[in-house]
């Protein structure tokens, strides 16, 4: 339940390690500053800071049981959007994680024409995209509205719900 231990501390002595190193490359450069600007410094971890800095050096208590239960209460709310996304397509092994599944149900089956990403120049179904769509095509307002929330609901769970 709470990962691989061995990880977590190979994790950390990193992060330790990159913080330690940008610490003392940021003392040097205030060594050869104003005294202005290393009492601005100052001022800003002592006073302005101060909460951020007690944050990090105590941490953040976090209740495992109630984020376990929050994480599956949202895990089931993405696999009920799911269900439903199923139900509206018609197709009981609809996976809307599957991009290429998520093409042929926009592209053919919607009829959206896609945006193509500027960076990676191949059609696109983000989230930025899906804002575009939803004013393109107000007929698939509610499919994209719930496709939008299962993708959501998914990095929620992913980012702040998972161990």
């Amino acid at each position: 339940m709470y990962g691989n231990n061995e990880v977590r501390w190979e994790y950390n002595s990193k992060d330790v390690c990159y913080t330690l190193s940008v610490d003392n490359v940021l003392t040097n450069l205030l060594k050869n500053e104003d005294n202005y600007l290393q009492e601005f410094y100052r001022f800003q971890q002592d006073k302005v800071c101060k909460h951020i800095t007690t944050l990090v050096n105590r941490g953040v208590k976090v209740d495992i049981e109630y984020k376990e239960l929050l994480r599956e209460e949202y895990t089931k709310l993405q696999q009920h959007a799911k269900e439903l996304l199923q139900w509206i397509v018609g197709d009981s092994e609809f996976n809307p994680d599957s991009t290429a599944q998520i093409k042929i149900l926009f592209k053919e089956l919607c009829a959206i024409e896609p945006i193509i990403d500027k960076v990676t120049k191949s059609e696109t179904f983000g989230a930025k995209a899906m804002i575009v769509y939803l004013e393109e095509y107000p007929e698939w307002r509610t499919l994209l509205h719930l496709y939008l929330e299962y993708k959501r609901l998914g990095v929620f769970v992913r980012t702040f719900l998972s161990d």
